[in-house]
């Protein structure tokens, strides 16, 4: 005991003296580690506390899963601070033999007075003749929308080990950073099945019917002979239940609440939670498929943060938040367009929002259409479509301008000045797309290609066969798109997920780099490999 204070002592000595900070720039740094006991690096550890000194005074956030220790031990150790300048990990299991011992601080240490985190601080120690320093990186994305995945959990086993990932701890872990990346250093020689999870309770384990996962097809192999440093892919997705479940929701900026369901859905009804007999009318809207929703709240006032039970036939399928993150675009959108018609081009207005109201006193017509020879409807089997229906020919220099306040839409809000020029012909408002995919040999199963608009929501949508990777968008409002393409492995028009106990992967989603700007009466054409 006595040696051990000595050893506190020495290692703290420079930390005697507090002095009240000066003026000048603000401090942009993190805490660095100037010194440690036993050594960053040492090796024939056998301790059971650590203490570490940094350059300047911290503050230690001794919160639960702060300090991720891998590989992991029976029990998280407790951390403290030590005078102004000092921290404590105080090990409640034994450490192994033979093991080389990564400890990640990034959340647990910051300054004083900034609170800038120690990025980056990792502490190792060997309890064997030599360190480990093997590597294994990567990235963690969202399978479905291929968007990187932070806070994952990466988890390493040993190639024969089939239990730990539900009941037991794997041999190595790490977690994904903000873009998705991870690496997992200090590795020894071996072959390692590498899973991902979205760790719901912080156990390292699966077992919650709420957490992503995923999993490479094969095992991994470490080797000190290999200098290339593999980069291994990790899709996230949710295993297929005996009942529904929401795979991903959002509000858009219009007030829509989407929903996107693991499979077809059935009527889905949506309560407020607690019910108080005041819930909302949902104006509803499905895609082909049946299950991605639109779900339009009759009435958003005091709606944000509401918490409401999504419900199916057979009972509740999920609890979820109306959580608004942008701002509210007061003036209607409003996107002209043109679909072939056995006649000639049918002109439609596609709406932002869904219409309440059409005020037909607000439309001008010039270029030889007469007040007679147009109509101005709403679909009735589409509240966002409005038809423009015209008796006769349309003269070339035929032009419709709407004033504003032409269109109201459900939350009250009108629409602004928009022109419209239908004599001609129905190309000028639209542009086309054409894509030559060209897939990876061996690949199987057909195509859903999507396009995306700025929100992330799908504009339009083509299911491509196996044998036919010639594909077209004819009639494109113009604008900046993403292309997203869902390998359909069953054909079944639908993205399906994976299964770990029968080792089935999720549907592949592939995303093209480069957003595609379709422009007024252009064709764009694109080459994709896939």
């Amino acid at each position: 005991m006595r040696s051990r204070y000595a050893a506190w002592l020495l290692l703290f000595s420079a930390c005697a003296q507090v002095r009240a900070p000066s003026g000048g720039d603000v401090d942009t740094d993190p805490p660095v580690l100037i010194d440690a006991l036993p050594a960053n690096g040492a090796t024939r550890v056998a301790t059971d506390e650590i203490m570490l000194r940094f350059d300047e005074r911290i503050q230690v956030n001794s919160g639960r899963n702060k300090v991720l220790v891998s590989p992991p031990l029976a029990a998280p150790p407790t951390v403290k601070r030590f005078g102004p300048y000092g921290m404590t990990i105080h090990l409640n299991a034994p450490l192994g033999p033979d093991s080389t011992y990564v400890f990640n601080l990034t959340e647990a240490v910051s300054d004083l007075t900034e609170g800038n985190k120690a990025t980056e601080l990792i502490y190792v120690i060997s309890t064997g003749d030599h360190v480990d320093s093997l590597v294994l990186a990567g990235v963690v994305t969202d399978a479905f929308t291929g968007a990187p995945v932070s806070k994952a959990v990466v988890l390493l086993y040993a190639e024969n080990d089939t239990s730990s990932f539900r009941t037991g701890r794997p041999s190595y872990f790490t977690r994904s950073d903000e873009q998705g990346l991870f690496v997992v250093p200090f590795l020894p020689e071996g072959r390692y099945v590498v899973l991902g999870l979205s760790d719901q309770n912080g156990n390292l384990r699966y077992d919650l019917p709420n957490e992503d996962i995923a999993f490479l097809p094969e095992p991994v192999v470490v080797s000190a002979s290999d200098t290339a440093i593999d980069f291994l892919t990790l899709n996230l997705f949710r295993e297929a239940s005996a009942r529904q479940c929401v795979l991903s929701h959002q509000v858009t900026a219009d007030r829509a609440w989407e929903m996107v369901f693991t499979r077809r859905a059935g009527q889905i009804a949506i309560e407020s939670l607690p019910s108080n007999g005041t819930d909302p009318d949902w104006e509803v809207h499905w895609n082909k498929g049946r299950d991605t929703l639109l779900a339009w709240p009759a009435d958003t006032t005091a709606l944000a943060g509401m918490r409401f039970v999504i419900r199916e036939s057979d009972g509740p399928v999920d609890t979820l938040t109306y959580r608004v993150r942008e701002q509210f675009p007061y003036t209607l959108e409003l996107q002209p367009f043109s679909v072939p018609g056995p006649l000639g081009p049918q002109w439609r207005i596609r709406c932002a929002r869904p219409v309440a109201s059409l005020n037909s006193n607000r439309l001008v017509a010039a270029g030889g259409l007469g007040a007679g020879s147009f109509s101005f409807v709403q679909d009735t089997m589409d509240s966002r479509t409005v038809r423009l229906e015209f008796v006769g020919p349309v003269p070339d220099s035929a032009s419709l301008l709407l004033l504003p306040r032409a269109i109201r839409d459900i939350y009250g809000s009108w629409s602004d000045s928009l022109l419209i020029e239908p004599g001609s012909g129905g190309s000028n408002a639209t542009g086309a797309l054409e894509l030559k995919l060209n897939p990876t040999q061996g690949r199987e199963g057909g195509l859903i290609v999507q396009l995306l608009d700025a929100s992330g929501r799908i504009a339009y949508q083509v299911e491509s066969p196996s044998d036919q990777y010639a594909v077209k968008f004819p009639h494109v409002r113009p604008g900046a798109y993403s292309l997203k393409a869902i390998v359909d492995r069953n054909r079944n028009g639908v993205w399906d997920t994976g299964d770990l106990t029968g080792r089935r992967s999720p549907e592949e989603v592939l995303l093209h780099q480069e957003k595609v700007t379709v422009r007024v009466d252009w064709v764009v054409k694109v080459d994709w490999d896939l």
